[in-house]
């Protein structure tokens, strides 16, 4: 999010333009190699999905739409404190929207959108 001005921070008008190149890009790609996108690593969270309530924190109204366009099983990511806290699976559709906050191993089976299996999850020290 724009809070300070310094760089990659975005409005949520840039985070849709960024949202809708990306949904073509991985469009194409299915339509030229059959691959879908399994994983979707982001910064923020969606909104509304895992997010905080400080401006700072919240996420990005785009990421819900990318999601619902893009059906990852999986969609990591960062950013929401604190840092020594398992937040639980959040899911958008049929997304597992997870806080990685910190360290985490996870194993994703390929082909098996619904089964994400974590085999570990770290705090940050």
């Amino acid at each position: 999010r724009r809070y300070s001005g310094g760089p990659n921070q975005y409005t949520d008008r840039q985070q849709s333009r960024r949202a809708r190149a990306l949904s073509r890009r991985a469009r194409l790609r299915r339509v030229r190699d059959g691959r879908r996108v399994d994983v979707l690593l982001t910064h923020s969270a969606p909104r509304g999905v895992g997010d905080g309530d400080d401006p700072v924190h919240q996420g990005f109204t785009a990421l819900n739409g990318l999601v619902a366009r893009l059906q990852p099983a999986l969609l990591l990511h960062g950013h929401v404190p604190p840092y020594d806290v398992a937040y639980p699976d959040r899911r958008l559709g049929h997304t597992v929207v997870r806080n990685v906050v910190g360290r985490h191993l996870i194993d994703v089976e390929p082909g098996q959108a619904a089964r994400v299996r974590q085999t570990g999850r770290h705090g940050a020290r």
